[in-house]
């Protein structure tokens, strides 16, 4: 599983990131990690993990600190909405606290503590089963390569295949760059993962939900 320092920022690709939306209980065995008691309970964390759907996978992840695994628990991530800021985490969140004193964020523990809280779901699971309407954010990204990085638009048009060939949302923008519709975090946090030799010149991601617009505005730049 990957880590993701806590209170930084969802990173959507690379450069880029949403000021909406903060991680929590990312940890790993290599990194330190804040403990201590938390207000929540692990049966309360527990269930939270239950009734959440949001980015789930065909495979799991297992506990990097003591290999514990569980095919459901580790996959997917619960969202959750405190005060106008979203916060994820994985959904064995609950084992961490249990066996590893992690201690979650104040802003997480007492709003959890209190019911103080609202949580998210997808609009469709990945087996595009319909769940609560209440959604995550979802972005649309424009990729753009400069054609002198080329000599024929034969390897430039196999370079973009690549990325074309990962999802079935992809879409042609123009002859210049593609257009990903509707991503959830997930894919685009993948974007180009395994062909980073051909990653884009200039990204734009615009939030198409819940706003319109990112909360500050993305970075562009080579890979």
């Amino acid at each position: 599983m990957p880590y993701h320092r806590d209170y930084s920022f969802l990173e959507i690709s690379k450069g880029v990131a949403d000021a909406l939306v903060r991680n929590c209980g990312w940890i790993t065995a290599h990194v330190l990690f804040g403990k201590g008691r938390n207000r929540t309970t692990v049966d309360f964390l527990r269930q939270l993990a239950d009734k959440s759907h949001v980015q789930m996978t065909r495979g799991h992840h297992a506990c990097d600190i003591c290999g514990w695994e569980d095919a459901d628990y580790g996959n997917g991530e619960i969202w959750l909405e405190i005060c106008g800021q979203y916060w994820r985490m994985p959904r064995m969140i609950w084992h961490y606290v249990a066996d590893h004193e992690y201690k979650l964020p104040d802003e997480v523990d007492a709003a959890l503590a209190v019911g103080d809280y609202t949580l998210l779901q997808t609009t469709t699971d990945c087996e595009g089963i319909p769940t609560q309407k209440v959604a995550i954010p979802y972005y649309e990204i424009a990729a753009f390569w400069d054609a002198d990085r080329y000599d024929s638009l034969v390897e430039f048009d196999a370079a973009i295949r690549v990325a074309w060939n990962q999802s079935h949302s992809w879409k042609r923008d123009g002859s210049y760059g593609i257009t990903l519709n509707d991503a959830s975090s997930l894919h685009i946090h993948n974007l180009f993962a395994e062909d980073p030799d051909n990653f884009p010149d200039r990204i734009t991601v615009t939030r198409i939900a819940p706003n319109k617009s990112l909360n500050r505005p993305p970075q562009s730049g080579a890979g």
